[in-house]
């Protein structure tokens, strides 16, 4: 009776020790499991580049198309799209003025929370002169600060601003400019770029984390920029160009919030995209 006490109390011991080891493996396959999300979280956030789809300028990418194809854009391998409104075009348009009330609550509010997993979205304005650089600029800046306002209310991550010229001229010195034949090229230069620090910290007052990205960058204002920079695009770079002083004015004041899109219509392997941002990186107008 002594011995099957020993052996029943030795084989108890053994499926205890089982068990515990079952337990341990169980537990090193959950903390693997773990780690490899976490890992996967920090590729996510980390090292794959985001993917924004520039949408049309049509009703398409309006609220109301948007959120009766939710579903089909939240299932779309890209982590956010530009929006489309009536402000898209009209914003900074000459003389323009805008209020909160004008974006936000018919264009922008409907589509709060709408997109569960393309949530990285910009609100799309084009360039147009508003005012010239050395006139009174706050209407300008209002309109600017009234369009963030929406947007980081709509929970958007920012403002998608197409500075290529669709209808006035604005960029070019001095035939673009209403005093270019009694302010100096450096003037104008230096006068958008102030223009661009006042704009942008105007807005971080609103929304601090706001990103803004220009779909063509400051390469554009310099004429050292390589000319595969900007092939296909809609010019080449030129220092009479003041585009890239407005864009440098903004990033001074929010570095690292303000992006250049590397707008390039020919871009077509990782090779090209990899020698122009050595480019970008490289002739910068600071």
């Amino acid at each position: 009776m002594r011995r099957a006490s020993r052996d029943f109390l030795g084989l108890d011991q053994l499926l205890l020790d089982r068990k515990l080891l079952w337990l341990a493996l169980s537990a090193l396959l959950l903390l693997c499991a773990l780690l490899v999300y976490w890992r996967f979280l920090v590729f996510r956030a980390v090292a794959r580049p985001f993917v924004i789809h520039d949408s049309v300028y049509g009703i398409s990418s309006q609220a109301r198309n948007i959120i009766a194809n939710a579903s089909y854009i939240d299932n779309q391998p890209f982590d956010g799209i530009t929006i489309n409104t009536p402000a898209t075009w009209g914003l900074l348009a000459p003389g323009s003025v805008w209020t909160y009330n004008d974006i936000y609550p018919s264009w922008l509010e409907p589509l709060k929370g709408v997109l569960k997993r393309v949530t990285r979205n910009y609100c799309k304005i084009v360039t147009r002169p508003q005012a010239d650089p050395f006139d009174d600029y706050s209407q300008c800046v209002a309109n600017w600060v009234a369009l963030a306002q929406g947007c980081r209310d709509a929970r958007l991550e920012g403002i998608w601003f197409d500075n290529e010229e669709y209808y006035e001229k604005m960029w070019d010195y001095p035939q673009s400019c209403k005093y270019g034949s009694t302010k100096t090229l450096s003037q104008y230069q230096e006068q958008y770029r102030l223009r661009g620090t006042e704009v942008m910290q105007a807005i971080l007052a609103q929304w601090p984390t706001c990103k803004i990205v220009h779909t063509h960058g400051p390469s554009e204002s310099d004429s050292r920029t390589a000319q595969q920079v900007d092939a296909g695009a809609f010019r080449g770079g030129a220092d009479n160009h003041l585009a890239g002083y407005f864009f440098c004015g903004m990033s001074a004041a929010a570095p690292g919030q303000v992006i250049d899109g590397g707008e390039g219509y020919l871009y077509r392997q990782q090779s090209d995209y990899s020698g122009v941002r050595g480019e970008q990186r490289l002739y910068l107008v600071w």
